[in-house]
């Protein structure tokens, strides 16, 4: 969890929770300008199911990977720029695989690209796990792709990860091209910005928050857009 003060987006998280429920859907897309609570509202859903907060009709899943996207890495050289989209998703895919070995052979590392995603749909099987077990949340895509050519090769991967390794929910500032059910987050309601407000206030004592009338909240949480 990113905040145990969590408010409203009971829509989203219905949307979410339908989108678990679909077992022909391979994709869900949460998109929206930076701010607007995207990976908050994700982890969210992930934390109410984990506690046990969420009833499914088809099997939940066995596996959650979360991975946050960038396009950089920690190596004995210090912090390296990786140069291609690819490679930023063999890293997510060897932190998959490290919930069966957490120090990862050498072997892992000796293969990239498709190569990589065929050793670990393998190692899924050998491990008995289904696709429909793993759900993948890949955090902030936009990240990854800036030029055209560079989000079409994107949603390419997307697509060939969620056919293959599991079911995947992607975050992104930016509408990803790929087919995939959309949830857009935009401002939170008027009173559940008022709502979160009070209740921020009273955890971190503000008084000044504490003692203003829900008129100045409104228009305080208009404001910052309710963010």
């Amino acid at each position: 969890r990113q905040t145990d003060t969590f408010e409203g987006r009971l829509p989203e998280l219905d949307t979410l929770t339908a989108w678990l429920d679909d077992e022909d859907s391979r994709h869900c897309l949460v998109f929206g300008d930076g701010g607007y609570g995207k990976t908050t509202t994700v982890l969210e859903l992930l934390n109410q199911y984990i506690e046990g907060g969420i009833d499914l009709n088809r099997p939940p899943p066995e596996i959650i990977s979360y991975h946050t996207a960038k396009m950089t890495k920690w190596t004995e050289q210090g912090l390296t720029r990786l140069n291609t989209v690819s490679k930023t998703v063999d890293q997510f895919i060897r932190e998959l695989m490290k919930c069966f070995n957490e120090v990862l052979p050498s072997e892992w590392y000796k293969v990239s690209g498709r190569a990589l995603l065929d050793k670990a749909v393998n190692k899924l099987k050998d491990e008995g796990y289904t696709r429909d077990e793993v759900l993948l949340v890949l955090d902030n895509t936009e990240t990854l792709a800036t030029k055209q050519n560079e989000v079409v090769d994107l949603g390419n991967l997307f697509k060939d990860i969620g056919k293959r390794l599991g079911r995947v929910i992607i975050t992104s500032r930016r509408r990803e091209i790929i087919e995939a059910r959309p949830i857009a987050i935009e401002g939170l309601t008027e009173i559940d910005s008022v709502h979160l407000m009070q209740r921020l206030a009273i955890e971190y004592k503000a008084e000044s928050i504490n003692k203003a009338g829900e008129s100045t909240l409104r228009k305080v949480s208009k404001k910052l857009m309710r963010k």
